[in-house]
């Protein structure tokens, strides 16, 4: 492994570690501040527009003063994001720090992924080896994420026993400390690391980017397919990502146990890292046909969903959530490996962008149907719309299953 894959590697590992750290406490946090559950609410909505409104710009400028260039700006934001959550109280400030830290995760989008598969020389089986590739940098992350989450449980369970070593802070204050620190520590990392960029001598305008970015978006059918397919999956997955808290608290009829939703999250985590691992399993089981794979991931993502609203026993929830955690872990790899096959390096971070940005407007638009449905409704049926709604997601690829790294659909 070359130093640069290795310190892309580590940036991504620091950068789950920091996320694990806050991820199972930071709306508890907010909360504690005095903040009400609808004011969370226009936090979490405005940290998602943030992401919508800037993946696809700070795609092309990564793409035109360099992608290492964007991650590093992206640290110093998740720096000031980060004593900002912890610091302030009031709404407005928060709103502020939830922007920085809704920009900073528009910068870090696909960057060190778009690095890293540039590096990828051309052969017979690269896409195999992107696939490969992708897969170990997303466990690196999750990785990250479990040893962060462990971390956040042991603080509390040492906060809720031995409350008296916490004089000046709570467990929760040193979880975004540690936060702002592991993204600081990133910083001379990043800065190290060299990338393409566009030559002196050609460097398009912005605005021609963007215009450029857009017609071949409209133009390339395969990537088309892949936002479209992304986004329907996204209204669908997002039950399982805010909605599962609420559904376990119903089952085991106990809303004050922040550190058995550590557990859970953990669990989860763990599951997900199974699932980036394994997914270049279920690649050689399918042939490498990518589509197969997709569709079979989803499937069984739609099917625990149904299975989670059919019962109403614990172990059936906790294990379908469990298999939805390794289902969509397993397909994120083999859905980035899609889009390396038909995209150039030139293009890469700009369309790594295009499918995040797809991804957080399915996810608002699925929270709106969801909230809908769950108001209507039992929450249990949130999960039966969600099955339904990722079944149809896999309909993009069932058309292409003839074709190992195409998913366009022919006019």
């Amino acid at each position: 492994m070359t130093c640069k894959k290795k310190k892309l590697y580590l940036l991504t590992l620091l950068s789950g570690l920091a996320s694990g750290l806050t991820a199972p406490i930071i709306y508890i946090f907010i909360i504690n501040k005095g903040i009400s559950i609808a004011e969370v609410s226009i936090l979490i909505t405005a940290i998602s527009l943030t992401m919508i409104l800037f993946e696809v710009p700070s795609g092309l400028l990564a793409e035109r003063f360099g992608k290492s260039k964007a991650y590093t700006l992206s640290l110093i934001l998740n720096v000031l994001f980060s004593f900002g959550i912890f610091y302030f109280d009031d709404l407005p400030s928060l709103l502020l720090f939830m922007f920085f830290g809704g920009l900073a995760m528009s910068l870090a989008s696909g960057t060190l992924e778009a690095i890293l598969i540039n590096g990828v020389q051309e052969q017979e089986n690269k896409s195999e080896i992107v696939q490969k590739r992708v897969a170990a940098l997303k466990s690196a992350r999750v990785v990250g994420i479990v040893i962060g989450a462990v971390f956040s449980l042991l603080t509390s369970l040492t906060y809720l026993y031995f409350p008296s070593y916490y004089s000046t802070f709570d467990y929760m204050d040193i979880g975004f400390i540690a936060m702002c620190f592991m993204y600081a520590v990133q910083l001379p990392i990043s800065l190290t690391i060299k990338d393409e960029q566009y030559t002196e001598q050609h460097k398009p305008t912005f605005l021609v980017m963007l215009s450029e970015s857009i017609l071949s978006l409209k133009r390339e059918n395969v990537t088309r397919v892949l936002m479209l397919s992304t986004l329907v999956f996204a209204v669908g997955v997002i039950a399982i990502e805010k909605f599962w808290q609420i559904r376990l608290s119903q089952l085991i009829e106990e809303r004050s146990l922040p550190w058995l939703f550590s557990v859970a999250f953990i669990c989860a985590s763990l599951t997900s890292l199974i699932g980036h691992a394994y997914s270049t399993k279920l690649c050689d089981l399918f042939d490498n046909n990518f589509n197969a794979v997709l569709v079979f991931c989803r499937v069984l993502c739609a099917c625990a969903f149904l299975t989670i609203f059919l019962s109403d026993a614990l172990w059936v929830f906790i294990f379908g959530l469990l298999v939805v955690n390794f289902a969509f872990s397993a397909s994120q790899s083999v859905l980035s490996a899609l889009l390396h096959a038909n995209v150039e390096n030139s293009k890469r971070a700009a369309s790594l962008s295009y499918l995040s940005c797809f991804n957080q407007l399915g996810g608002i638009i699925g929270i709106g149907l969801m909230a809908v449905v769950a108001s209507s409704s039992s929450i249990a049926y949130v999960f039966l719309v969600s099955g339904i709604v990722i079944m149809l997601s896999a309909g993009f690829h069932i058309r292409k299953l003839d074709s190992q790294y195409d998913c366009a659909i022919q006019q």
